[in-house]
Order: C-alpha cells, then structure tokens, then sequence
C-alpha cells in the first residue's frame, strides 16, 4: 500500500554518515514476530504520538519521569546528509517529555529518522507518517472511544483493518505507557487478537491507551502504532436537550443598523452514539425569505462526563426592520427528543445624548458633593456639634445626681520652674492656665461648675477619701498633664479617674497635655495603658490663647452637655 515509503526510509538511514541498519534474528516471544528487526514506526497524520528512547517492544513505552528531561538527547537527520539537528524543544510541534518524544498532531512532515543519546547508547529510530485521505482505507477516524460504566464492551485497535490479515500478529495494548497482561485478579478482561476485552467496564478503565502491531510489506518490518483516549461515563440519557438561558418565547432589545448576536445555550445529557444537533432557524411573518443568518458557530463550554454544554451562537451584521418581524427558533435535538425556544425582537429605545451627558454630570457632581460634604464634617465636626447645641439646647446633666461639672486634677506648683514653663507655654504657665485661664473659660464665660481641691473642698479631711468622693461627685475630670504630673502623688487621682470610668458609662476623663511628658515605664500598669488608649489635648501656647482656637473648642466638645449661656472674651487676655 505505502511500499515507496517503507523503502524509501531505510534507504535514508543507510545514506546517513555513521547510522548502520541492522538486521538480526530473534526469538519468537509472546506472538512477536521472528526473523527482523522493525524498521521503525508507521503513524497517521492527525493523531497524537509518542517514541521512547528504547528499542522496539518493550513493555513499557514511555516514562514521564522528570529525572531523564536533562539525560536524554534527541536528534533528526536529514537526507542531504546534513548534520543532525536537536528536537524537542517545541518547535515543529515536537516536544521532550521524560525519556519521549510527544507529537501532540502529527504531520507527514515529521516523517524522517530520529535519534536518541542516553548514557553511552545511540538509538535510531524511523517514523513514517501517512495521511488518510491518501488512502482507501475507512477505519482510520476514531480516536476516542465513549464505555458506560457497568457495562461490557471492547476497544479495537484503529486501522487494523486497512492491512493486510496475514501480515500481522494480535495487538500488544498498553494503559498509561505500561504493557496490558492477563491478570487472575481481573478475570473480566481478556485480550483477543486486535481487541482489548472488558466484560465489565470500570471508572478507572478510563486512561490512555496505545496498540501497537507488527506489519510487514516487501520483507520489511514496521510497527503500527495508534493513540486512542477511553472516556468512562455513567448512563446515558433519557431526556431531550434542555436550552438554559431563555425558556418559551422570550423578546430582547435590538438597536437598528447595528449588528446583534443571537445565543443559545444548550445542555446535552451523555449519549455515547450520538452527535448534539442545534442550530438557528428562522421565520419571517412576510413570508419573505431575504433574512439569513451571516455566521452561526458552536463552542462546548462545559464537559464532565455526564454531559456537555454547548453555546450556539448567530450573528448579524445590521439589524433591519425585517429582523424585528421575524421570530428566531434555537433547535436542539438528540436521541430523546428535541427542544425548541423563540426569540423575537423589539426596537431598542434610542438614548437622547444630551439627556445622557446630563445624566452623567449629575452623578458626578453628587458623588464630589457626598465626598466633598463629607470632608468638611469630618474637619469641622466639632464645631459643627457646638452649634447644634446652641441651637437646639437639651442638658444631659438632670437628675444624674452629680453636683459638678468637672474635677480639676493638676499638680502642685513651684516657683523655681515658671519661667521655664512661661517659655515653653506661650508666656502662660501652668499654674496660671489652671487656676485662671480654666475658670475664666469654663466657669465665667460656659458657666459650668468646676471642683478644685484646694478651693471647694474643706481641710483636715483624708487627702484618699476626698479625691474619691469629689471624682465621683463629678461629670468630668480635667487632668493638665505634664512632667511634674506624673512625678508627683497625683497619679493617684489619676488612678481614681480610671477606675470610676470602668463603672460609671455617663463618666468621663478629659486629658490635656501641658508639657511633653517623659518615659512612663514607672506608672501603674492601668495608668499606662489609659494614656497610650485615651485622647488628649496639647497646649499649644500662644496658639491656644483665645477662646476661639481649636484647644478650647475641643474642651468644650468633651464638657458635659447643657443648657450654658456663652459670653464672649478670651481667657486670660
């Protein structure tokens, strides 16, 4: 049949430099053929296909193993008896797996003798790829073979047929690369000449597969080799095709002088013999016949085994008025039945352009006046809450039993150090921003009542007993915090502010950073904790002064809330 190309490639191997064909006998094993060595391989174009670093026959016919990618070498030689060139690369679509050559769809262009260096040995090979439409032979299509789970059926060997009985012997089959044999432990396969026997099919008979068979020709010897991939499934359906994106008659917008496309998406249950039929049909209520789908073309989307799912898609170019009349029918059709849906079309409403710009602009200019609004109340919160209460007055502080408003907690004074925290305050010192520009702020110009030890409490009580009793009095407390602070036994009034906050919800600490305040590795574990946690206000020194400054709102902002009468001035000045 192909006896020009089963000489002519021996012949090549004997022109090239260095490559000997070597004819040997022997022994007849496990139905090989005696007397030749093959010649090489025969393969069809089309197929995928695969060739082992490794003589002919073996029981194992590839291995995938990372471990040969960088110790094997392979080489194709040419007839000009050029030098031989490196394949496997990728390009020609030839590529090096493990000890193998993978042709993931040959072509008659990759017919030719190969070789391959592993350790200290060279192997020669020799492929001859036919077309099949170059010869009379039908039995060449199949290449995947649909088993149901459960059932008996066989696999054949493509092609056997299309040469010649008595020049063959039965089929070595292999599953993943390894030689298929008899096994007791399997009873319900069986080999039979070209076929492969399962008298009951299981899921893991799923797997690629190869037969290979001897063939001879004019004295020479090939070896036939085909791919073919097994695909297991369950049972086959009893349902016609069901169409999953529109159901009935359903209507969709089209848009006059522009093109449209038309989709139908159908799920097909698993029918091994049969080929999913769908496709467009159309209807034209003026009995014209003018309306013809340009393009229509299908796509599988989904594959599991149980079934598939296919897109089928028709396409227009430009819509008419002629389309909007017409109806459009998705068939579907397997063995079980078939389905039908319609589609029809409605002329789209034409969006007005200005309207749209307009549209857009408003959109765009409410999302800069959310952000924008925001961001103004989140920079001017508080001034925003202070005016609210002077409009809309309510006091929290009726009937919660407290009788001030604030406990003043600070340190006590000395002399030596008022020049240098003149300097540091702005020309305000401590002791002057706590017992004047505090109560000319809160007191004279909020009206709130503040509690100060040394001037509402009576003496000769325990220092312990009236710091509590005057904190839990108390709505705030106001500690002015600074190096001489937390140096001095005031960290205890501190401590009784925390600790009243833990048990008291309506309570609260307002802190105001005088001065930097040093390392704290020495306070009470409590105490440190609330300073990292809690907000606190900075002095600002001259910055702060007036009334109106960001320091005295915040004040303000945490002061109990209540009916006050706000009299103008700047404390202190």
């Amino acid at each position: 049949m192909w006896t020009g190309v089963y000489w002519a490639l021996p012949v090549i191997l004997l022109l090239l430099p260095g490559v000997q064909v070597t004819f040997y006998t022997f022994q007849e094993t496990e139905g090989f053929l005696t007397g030749m060595q093959p010649s090489g391989y025969i393969a069809l174009a089309g197929d995928q296909f695969i060739m082992q670093c490794a003589s002919l026959n073996q029981s194992v016919i590839y291995n995938d193993s990372e471990s040969y990618q960088n110790k094997v070498a392979w080489f194709r030689h040419y007839q000009n008896g050029g030098q031989a060139q490196p394949v496997g690369n990728g390009q020609e679509n030839i590529i090096l797996k493990g000890n193998f050559l993978w042709f993931p769809k040959l072509e008659t262009v990759h017919s030719g003798v190969y070789s391959c260096q592993i350790r200290d040995e060279k192997i020669y090979l020799t492929l001859a790829v036919i077309q099949k439409d170059k010869t009379h032979c039908q039995d060449y299509a199949h290449s995947t073979v649909d088993l149901l789970s459960g059932s008996g059926d066989s696999i054949t060997c493509p092609a056997m047929t299309c040469y010649s009985a008595s020049g063959h012997l039965p089929v070595r089959w292999y599953k993943n690369g390894k030689l298929v044999k008899l096994n007791k432990n399997r009873p319900t396969l069986e080999l039979e000449n070209e076929k492969l026997v399962l008298k009951t099919v299981y899921k893991r008979d799923a797997a690629n597969y190869t037969c290979d068979f001897n063939y001879s020709e004019n004295d020479t010897l090939w070896i036939v080799r085909r791919m073919l991939t097994v695909r297991v499934f369950g049972k086959e359906t009893k349902i016609p095709p069901s169409i999953l994106n529109f159901n009935g008659v359903e209507t969709i917008e089209a848009e006059l002088g522009k093109p449209l496309t038309l989709e139908c998406r159908v799920n097909f249950g698993f029918e091994r013999n049969s080929t999913p039929t769908i496709k467009w049909l159309v209807n034209s209520n003026d009995n014209s016949t003018d309306i013809s789908l340009e393009l229509e073309e299908s796509r599988i989307v989904e594959d599991d085994g149980n079934g598939k799912t296919i897109i089928h898609t028709a396409y227009f170019s430009k819509v008419t008025e002629r389309h909007l009349i017409a109806t459009f029918t998705c068939f579907a059709q397997n063995f079980q039945g078939n389905t039908t849906g319609v589609l029809r079309l409605k002329k789209k409403s034409p969006v007005n352009g200005p309207f749209l710009t307009y549209v857009l602009c408003g959109i765009i200019l409410t999302v800069i006046f959310i952000f924008g609004g925001s961001a103004y109340i989140y920079i001017h919160w508080i001034e925003i809450v202070l005016l609210y209460r002077n409009y809309f007055p309510y006091d929290e502080t009726i009937g919660d039993g407290k009788e001030y408003d604030a406990f003043i907690s600070h340190a006590n004074h000395s002399s030596s150090e008022d020049i240098l925290e003149s300097e540091e305050g702005g020309g305000v010192t401590e002791e002057m921003f706590v017992l004047k520009l505090l109560p000319e702020f809160l007191e004279q110009q909020c009206g709130y009542k503040l509690c100060f030890l040394e001037r509402d409490v009576l003496p000769g009580g325990a220092y312990t007993e009236d710091i509590v009793a005057s904190i839990k009095r108390s709505r705030r407390v106001i500690y002015v915090l600074s190096p001489r602070y937390i140096s001095s036994p005031c960290i205890f009034e501190l401590q009784t502010g925390i600790n009243q906050l833990l048990v008291d919800d309506q309570f609260k600490l307002i802190l105001i950073k005088f001065r930097p305040l040093p390392e704290m590795d020495t306070l009470p574990h409590i105490v440190k904790k609330a300073l990292n946690i809690l907000p606190a206000m900075k002095w600002n020194g001259s910055k702060s002064n007036h009334s109106d400054s960001t320091f005295w709102k915040n004040v303000r902002y945490h002061m109990p809330v209540k009916k006050t009468k706000i009299s103008n001035g700047d404390p202190g000045l």
